[in-house]
């Protein structure tokens, strides 16, 4: 493509780097997260304990987000321990009456179908979320829970699908409160923020547009409060790195305040080089509201550009997805921006493709 100057109001030069339409996906988040409600509805909970021990989540990628999610999102709700394992092995402790749950879109990532199975060898409560592979046919034999999702999406833009189902079954298990009211408030205020955000919303009335501008030519730094946000900074890194296809980072605080915050020293050259977005909710730590106060002026005369974003709605659960989807359209527009196609993920296909190969090849991108 000839390298001229990509413009995020221009829809047909916008047509030419996404041919595959992921902004149709951005488009259609809100129906997502209905059919996903639907889907929580009407699982059947038979074989379920009502109070296991301990949650394991195993996921690895896009579909461990949604693991990764609940969990910061359950952290005042739940008296169980919840762990998320990202990792071909199950800790030690993980107990037999424990609830393992494999998340895995594709149903044939290596890493959780090892732990599947650790977890089926220690006699845990078994269950999946996936769309298929070799995951819904370990569950079939094991009688296990699945959670089938359709298929042919990228994990990375399922986050509504793999995430309400399991809330909706905690909650119809007893573990937690029932969550229909926040469930509603934030279908709808995805709704309201895809008008503000989609492709046809001018940049000058588009907060993701806009924020994807100061971004571009820069390496993202996201910040935000570790307690439940730590995982909306995480995403916004991940959309980043998979659709933008450019380095990204992200920390959370208070812990930046006693490390990484020395690191913005006098390297003004590299300093530069750097965008910053402060993610915030109005319920975070008053102490940690301050130390982002301190952050942003030990930062802001050193970075490249500083953004502070605050979150939307009323519920916790509509507050953290209105910086979720948010992230996942400016990480769209960084695509556009970069002049490259959201979709393709050729460094993640190439691992899998010599991992799959019983001896090493040396193969090129």
């Amino acid at each position: 493509m000839p390298e001229i100057e990509v413009r995020l109001d221009d829809h047909d030069l916008r047509a030419q780097i996404d041919p595959e339409r992921m902004d149709r996906v951005l488009e259609n988040f809100a129906d997502q997260c209905r059919q996903a409600r639907e889907i929580g509805q009407s699982l059947k909970l038979e074989g379920l304990p009502s109070q296991p021990s301990q949650i394991v989540i195993q996921g690895m990628g896009g579909s461990s987000m949604s693991g990764d999610f609940l969990k910061s999102y359950l952290d005042d709700a739940l008296t169980i321990p919840i762990h998320l394992n990202r990792d071909y092995s199950l800790p030690n402790w993980v107990k037999p009456d424990a609830l393992f749950i494999a998340i895995s879109y594709s149903g044939n990532t290596e890493e959780t179908l090892s732990c599947y199975q650790e977890a089926r060898q220690r006699g845990c409560h078994l269950m999946g979320v996936t769309s298929g592979g070799q995951l819904e046919q370990y569950l079939n034999a094991d009688n296990g829970l699945i959670i089938k999702l359709r298929g042919g999406m990228l994990p990375r833009t399922t986050i509504g699908y793999l995430f309400l189902p399991l809330l909706l079954l905690f909650a119809r298990l007893g573990l937690i409160e029932k969550q229909d009211e926040q469930i509603c408030e934030t279908i709808e205020l995805t709704e309201k923020l895809n008008l503000l955000y989609r492709p046809s919303s001018p940049e000058v009335d588009n907060l993701a547009k806009k924020i994807a501008v100061h971004l571009h030519d820069k390496i993202p730094l996201i910040y935000t409060c570790e307690r439940h946000f730590g995982v909306i900074a995480r995403r916004w890194k991940g959309q980043v790195n998979e659709n933008a296809k450019q380095a990204a980072f992200y920390h959370v605080l208070p812990q930046m305040t006693h490390m990484e915050l020395v690191g913005w020293g006098e390297q003004q050259d590299l300093n530069w080089q750097l965008g910053v977005v402060f993610l915030q909710d109005r319920e975070d730590h008053p102490r940690n509201q301050l130390r982002i106060k301190l952050c942003k002026q030990v930062i802001g005369p050193r970075a490249g550009d500083m953004l502070e974003v605050d979150s939307q709605g009323d519920s916790l659960l509509a507050r953290m997805f209105s910086l979720l989807y948010l992230g996942d359209y400016v990480s769209y527009y960084l695509a556009l921006l970069n002049r490259v196609d959201p979709t393709p993920i050729k460094a993640i296909d190439f691992i899998k493709r010599n991992l799959g190969n019983s001896e090493h090849r040396k193969e090129s991108l």
